[in-house]
């Protein structure tokens, strides 16, 4: 017979799933009662629990090419998480004896789900539309948000920051991407007094910079966490429709910021450097890439800079060449 766990701060009282007990001594509390609602979910569907993911990717891969109020798409974090609860699922209660991770390789993959995002760089009003927006948003995702396009920093990279991780004055920041390569990231003016005035306002308690005290639905928190990019996530995702009114000062309009992903300010700060006449090789190092081949993907040339290139050619004379 399950047991009945323990409500958690504004939540009732909940049964869990048999699954959260096979797993118990694998997991975080957290970790086993998302498992248990997936596991839940898959139970209720009547279908094959990797069918059921399948249909969960289809889904939200069609939300985020869907204007208006059904257009939030799920962060692919999400999903990914799905994905594991529901390879333990097959491995414990469709095919007991499985071994989760490679039921995980066989499982339909998570790349599609925002597939109807843009990923090239922001437009100057949406990048005008994106700042106004994040200049409403509570912290530590305003500083967070903020800094992203003054970075050319991952989400990921900004959410892990630690204390220790932040130079002298401000002056840099050292970040972690994948494979756990480190580099070393200067800060512009604007970017330090950004990071300056969120620490001299918020005090840090533990070795993360950004630490959140309530949910996303504002219910507090018993102890200060760590601040998740899912968290950050969360916030732009109530701007996928865009219902607020045109920004009074910038002028731009509602709804520019549909589709927009929070990895496009990478894009839009390395093209911005290139454009303005960093070196590529440098811009390279800031990103973190292993070549420029990597790197080609970020360098969104728009039509006034090939006009621009293409107006070199004419001192030349074909004729002569």
């Amino acid at each position: 017979m399950s047991q009945s766990f323990p409500a958690r701060r504004g939540r009732p009282d909940r049964d869990p799933h048999p699954i959260e007990s096979i797993l118990a001594d694998r997991f975080s509390p957290a970790t086993l009662r998302t498992y248990g609602q997936v596991a839940k979910a898959v139970d209720a569907s009547g279908i094959p629990a990797a069918d059921w993911l399948r249909q969960q990717i289809r889904a939200r891969a069609d939300a985020a090419r869907t204007i208006g109020d059904n257009g939030l798409a799920m962060p692919k974090q999400t999903l990914t998480v799905y994905r594991a609860a529901v390879s333990h699922y097959i491995a414990e209660i469709e095919a007991p004896g499985g071994n989760a991770r490679q039921i995980a390789r066989a499982l339909p993959s998570t790349a599609p789900l925002r597939a109807g995002e843009d990923r090239e760089k922001m437009t100057p009003e949406q990048l005008a539309r994106f700042r106004a927006l994040a200049e409403t948003a509570r912290e530590p995702q305003r500083t967070l948000l903020l800094l992203l396009p003054l970075t050319a920093c991952r989400i990921s990279e900004i959410c892990t920051l630690t204390l220790s991780n932040v130079g002298k004055d401000h002056a840099w920041i050292k970040v972690y991407a994948k494979r756990a390569k480190e580099r070393r990231v200067p800060l512009s003016p604007s970017a330090r007094r950004l990071l300056s005035a969120y620490l001299a306002k918020h005090a840090v308690t533990g070795a993360r910079v950004f630490t959140i005290n309530e949910t996303w639905k504002g219910t507090p928190l018993d102890e200060p966490r760590a601040c998740h990019p899912r968290d950050v996530w969360r916030v732009v995702e109530t701007w996928v429709a865009d219902r607020a009114p045109a920004d009074a000062i910038t002028g731009t309009p509602a709804g520019i910021l549909h589709g927009v992903a929070l990895h496009q300010t990478r894009h839009t700060a390395a093209s911005a450097m290139v454009k303005r006449g960093a070196n590529l090789a440098v811009v390279q190092d800031l990103l973190g890439h292993d070549s420029l081949k990597t790197m080609a993907r970020y360098l969104h040339p728009d039509d006034d800079e090939k006009a621009a290139a293409v107006a070199l050619l004419e001192p030349l004379n074909l004729d002569e060449t």
